[in-house]
């Protein structure tokens, strides 16, 4: 410092100022001009890399928040989706119960199940005053993939026979591969094997002018459904009971069953129908995309249930278990004579 002011005296005495006394407190004032011009110099440069270090902060926090409003609260696209997915589809059910179908629409649909879904597997119990059958099956219609395999236990009642033998129990099971049918008797050990080609062709619908004609025709036998087709394919129901349409209304079409929409469909037996089914009634409940029959109920002339159908399980439109329709005759079965 005071090669400094050894410096700065040369230069005055150089000048006009060479006059002037420079005693000590002319020289601490200097002296500390020059400190506090140092100081505020210094002060200046430490708030250059303060500064930025403030600016790439705050911008790293613009950054975050961006990202988080793009892509934390906004939903990513798959789930934009899944929930457009979830209204259409409310959607759709809400159309499907607002639906109003015409009495020939609900007919037409029972006996025209095959059109309409492609896989079925399910179970079902059918119980009137003579069987009690629980039938569980397996059905695909897919092109290429038609097979079936169809169990039924069967208990006969006959109650004409003692207590101890009032009942025979049968178990069934059918199996159908799209060119042969194979049946086997559980019970007894017997199978029964045949050629068999799948009847419905998929393209054509009945119309009603000739569903009583091919009812009779050996094109609308009941395979590849078997013991199912009560459910599956209600042709005979839609045939016996909704023929005339007197006698008989839909009375919901807006109706659940199993989580299924479904249209219950209730009626009267006509003189033949009902010496038939020892019943004076019905009612059906009959799933409404498909005209699957989930439900049967006929009732005599106390209005008590004397013949029921009830499905428990149904699964349409997904995976089965192709391997059950394969044609394989179990060991220890004997041809059927």
């Amino acid at each position: 410092m005071n090669e400094q002011l050894k410096e700065l005296r040369k230069s005055m005495i150089s000048t006009e100022l060479r006059d002037v006394k420079f005693e000590n407190k002319n020289k601490e004032y200097v002296f500390n001009s020059i400190k506090s011009n140092h100081k505020k110099y210094r002060r200046v440069n430490n708030w250059i890399p303060r500064g930025l270090s403030m600016a790439l902060i705050s911008g790293f926090i613009f950054a975050s928040f961006v990202f988080a409003k793009d892509y934390i609260l906004k939903p990513n696209s798959s789930q934009i989706r899944h929930n457009a997915q979830s209204e259409m589809n409310t959607d759709n059910t809400e159309e499907q119960l607002k639906e109003v179908l015409t009495k020939e629409e609900a007919q037409l649909l029972m006996l025209n199940t095959v059109n309409y879904f492609k896989t079925a597997k399910g179970v079902f119990t059918h119980e009137n005053d003579h069987i009690k059958e629980t039938v569980e099956y397996q059905v695909s219609l897919n092109k290429g993939e038609i097979g079936s395999y169809i169990q039924t236990n069967l208990s006969i009642k006959n109650q004409d026979l003692n207590e101890d033998s009032s009942k025979k129990e049968t178990n069934i099971t059918a199996v159908f591969n799209g060119d042969k049918t194979l049946q086997l008797d559980n019970d007894s050990k017997k199978y029964h094997l045949s050629t068999a080609a799948f009847p419905f062709n998929k393209d054509d619908k009945i119309a009603l002018n000739d569903a009583y004609k091919q009812m009779k025709e050996e094109s609308h036998s009941m395979h590849p459904f078997g013991s199912a087709a009560s459910s599956l394919h209600p042709y005979e129901w839609a045939e016996f009971f909704l023929k005339d349409h007197e006698n008989w209304e839909i009375e919901n079409q807006s109706s659940t069953f199993l989580d299924k929409n479904v249209m219950i469909i209730k009626g009267s037996l006509n003189k033949d129908n009902s010496w038939k089914f020892n019943a004076s009634s019905f009612r059906f409940w009959v799933e409404k995309q498909t005209g699957i029959l989930l439900k049967m109920e006929l009732y005599n002339s106390d209005n008590e249930v004397v013949d029921s159908l009830i499905t428990k399980e149904l699964e349409l439109n997904e995976s089965v278990d192709k391997n059950k329709f394969s044609i394989a005759i179990p060991e220890g079965y004997t041809l059927e004579k």
